[in-house]
């Protein structure tokens, strides 16, 4: 007769199984999460791989689109024509054409508005990083005028209110933010773009899209690989600072904060919809931000997540200049890193994927060299110096020093090794 367990020995088994399982659970997460991280950046390749689909058959990439109130519409063409954002515009090089083709000739205007706002809905699985959250449609937040947002559902040539597809990933307009910051441009209302007739741009929409609020502030500051209202081609890319050296796609910052976000209208819209915080990013090093923290008059911040921790002085009154690193979406909006509509980052602990006009996929730190980062975002920085922004700051020594701009543009290899 074999002797049974003791409850002795049964105990010591579990125990031994505990152990091991607690030692093997964050290897396994950690692996899992690995996987994760590949499997975004293979969304924003595929991506990159459609723009430059979308450059070979029309001579540029894909734009920003109008502003943050228009979706994409397939009547109105395509380039400066086309309303809709970049990934609207990518639907065709995705084998997506279907969705892209849902309104088309719908003459009458509620149905059209209807057809677009069913295309809202329509999920794409390379739009959502799985680290981020599941492949589905979100509520629809369409007023960028409040903080926080309210849910009047703003649409101007849609129906809106129903929940929308989303986007974990941002295009990159550029390395400068408009003075107007956090206000965006809505685009012009239907009425107001009576002159932008479909399949043609001509300069009386321009202007009527850049008369919105906040527009012509934006316009100068637009300076990146899919910028607002202007289509910029590889070729053109190329020739300035070099497609390898330029910031095509990359995970966007998403506030987990649960509570009233102070100016964080950071995804409230549909993947779809035009130039917005919702689809576009900027890679800043440090932004002017125009919200009031009367409280916090006359101090100063110290970031001391920032690589060579800075102190930044408040200026008077109730503008500020803060840091504006790529971060991380458990780094919560209502911090004084308030540059939450306007950073790249993600879900992911130590850094994020970001994909430049050449195709070649990059997993930058969050922790870099803020100048080396900003210089990525412009396509033409090492040619155009009229974004320059001079920022004064205390340095560990308490010593007045102007920020330098990056005079000679930093390979990626450099920019990420500036975090080492």
């Amino acid at each position: 007769m074999k002797k049974a367990f003791t409850l002795v020995e049964m105990l010591l088994v579990v125990t031994i199984i505990a152990i091991l399982a607690a030692v093997s659970f964050p290897a396994i997460s950690a692996v899992l999460e690995t996987v994760r991280i590949a499997s975004c950046g293979n969304n924003l390749r595929g991506m990159a791989n459609a723009a430059k689909s979308h450059n070979s058959a029309l001579d540029v990439l894909p734009t920003a689109g109008w502003g943050a109130y228009w979706t994409g519409d397939p009547n109105r063409g395509t380039k400066q024509a086309q309303p809709g954002g970049w990934l609207f515009q990518l639907l065709p090089y995705m084998e997506q054409k279907q969705t892209w083709e849902m309104a088309l000739g719908y003459d009458d205007a509620q149905k059209r508005k209807d057809r677009l706002a069913k295309m809202n809905a329509v999920f794409l699985e390379i739009a959502y990083c799985p680290s981020s959250r599941a492949v589905d449609v979100y509520p629809y937040q369409g007023d960028l005028t409040t903080a926080p947002a309210t849910t009047s559902n703003v649409g101007f040539n849609f129906t809106a209110g129903a929940p929308v597809a989303k986007t974990d990933y941002a295009a990159c307009s550029g390395n400068a933010i408009a003075a107007t910051m956090p206000t965006f441009p809505s685009g012009p209302t239907e009425g107001e773009a009576v002159d932008c007739e479909p399949g043609r741009w001509v300069a009386d929409c321009q202007a009527a899209i850049a008369a919105c609020e906040g527009g012509s502030d934006w316009l100068d500051v637009s300076n990146g690989a899919i910028p607002w209202l202007a289509a910029v081609s590889v070729a053109e890319i190329t020739e300035n600072d070099g497609t390898s050296r330029t910031a095509l796609f990359g995970e966007k910052f998403v506030s987990e904060d649960e509570g009233p976000r102070l100016a964080c209208s950071d995804d409230n819209l549909s993947a779809y919809q035009g130039f917005s915080p919702s689809t576009v990013r900027q890679t800043l090093a440090y932004a002017r931000n125009n919200i009031e923290y009367a409280s916090m008059s006359g101090t100063t911040i110290d970031n001391s997540s920032l690589k060579d921790a800075v102190v930044v002085q408040l200026l008077s009154g109730t503008d500020a200049i803060v840091p504006a690193p790529p971060k991380d979406d458990s780094n919560s909006s209502a911090s004084v890193e308030i540059s939450c509509t306007n950073s790249f980052g993600g879900p992911h602990t130590v850094g994020f994927n970001m994909v430049t006009v050449a195709g070649g996929l990059h997993y930058i730190p969050y922790i870099v060299d803020l100048q080396a980062y900003q210089s990525l975002g412009s396509y033409n920085g090492t040619k155009n110096r009229n974004a320059r922004t001079v920022i004064k700051v205390e340095d560990g020594d308490d010593n007045e020093k102007e920020l330098p701009y990056v005079e000679e543009k930093p390979s990626m290899q450099e920019i990420i090794d500036s975090a080492g």
